[in-house]
């Protein structure tokens, strides 16, 4: 439980910091009946800080918050959805780098 806690403390102070990544695009064309790099697109994303996970974190780090009365299947299921959160912020707003 200890483990999850601190995976949760983890997301949250991502999700509140707000983070930027990378995503790589190749496009092959068939060349001689070879596959050659043509193109090459790096996108840089940032995911903008969460109020709710900035929220939830200060509510943790203050009194144990209410992580600390969720049940093992509950805080299971709030790094999902964090986790999912994470996954989808994603693929929102994207600026490109040519």
């Amino acid at each position: 439980m200890n483990q999850t806690k601190s995976h949760i403390k983890k997301i949250l102070k991502k999700l509140s910091e707000g983070f930027e990544y990378s995503e790589e695009v190749e496009e092959y064309v068939k060349e001689e009946g070879e596959l050659v790099l043509a193109k090459k697109k790096i996108t840089k994303k940032f995911v903008p800080p969460d109020m709710l996970a900035i929220k939830m974190l200060l509510d943790f780090n203050e009194n144990g918050g209410k992580l600390s009365q969720m049940t093992d299947q509950e805080l299971i299921n709030l790094k999902n959805s964090l986790l999912e959160k994470l996954k989808g912020e994603e693929n929102d707003s994207a600026i490109t780098i040519q």
